[in-house]
């Protein structure tokens, strides 16, 4: 059971602004499309020196695994 689909997410900044493109909800709706300029890929900007990500479930749950799948176009 995926917990995080599309809780409310969080991230320290975003790519350009663009939150539909590069936005904290991309990273937990559930598309696995790895190629960032297709809009299923949440990113920081360069400028922060440290990035996080964050999600809140409404709840207290055991998490019992996280799967991150990561960028294929570059980086």
């Amino acid at each position: 059971m995926n917990i995080a689909l599309n809780k409310n997410a969080t991230q320290v900044s975003t790519w350009s602004n663009n939150v539909s493109g590069f936005g904290p909800r991309n990273a937990n709706n559930a598309r696995r499309n790895q190629v960032a300029n297709n809009g299923d890929c949440a990113s920081t900007t360069d400028q922060d020196p440290d990035k996080w990500w964050t999600v809140d479930f409404g709840n207290m749950y055991t998490i019992e695994s996280v799967q991150i799948y990561a960028r294929t176009d570059c980086c």
